[in-house]
């Protein structure tokens, strides 16, 4: 991922005598907000740290494609979508998910793996 471009500031002299005062107001909070985001974009800062949520992986078959795993992140599941597949399938991949009030997340896939063996299939799961 390539760099934020460079924060560039408002500086109320770049504004005319009688308006500088309302500008400088104005220009503060945003000129701070604005330092702080891309401060944070240019530190490369991961999925964990920004979102309400959790990255999951796990090995999948034509025969083995339901799994049920403990949510560690904090709120409730909202949503569940893959990523990421170590083998090309035959046919599009659905994640059909549940969760069960408890922690408890079930993924089943739906759609053919057909890989000849297992396929890792790495998920994100964003909390509402």
């Amino acid at each position: 991922m390539a760099n934020v471009p460079e924060q560039q500031n408002i500086q109320a002299a770049d504004y005319p005598d009688d308006i500088q005062e309302s500008i400088e107001r104005l220009a503060s909070p945003l000129n701070t907000f604005m330092s702080q985001a891309n401060n944070a974009l240019n530190q490369n800062l991961t999925f964990g740290q920004n979102f309400r949520g959790e990255v999951k992986s796990f090995s999948f078959s034509d025969t083995d494609k339901t799994k049920t795993f403990k949510y560690s992140g904090s709120g409730t599941p909202a949503h569940v979508q893959i990523t990421k597949l170590s083998a090309i399938p035959q046919t599009a991949i659905t994640p059909y998910w549940q969760h069960d009030g408890k922690g408890n997340v079930t993924v089943t896939l739906i759609g053919d793996l057909n890989t000849d063996g297992t396929t890792t299939v790495t998920f994100i799961v964003i909390s509402e």
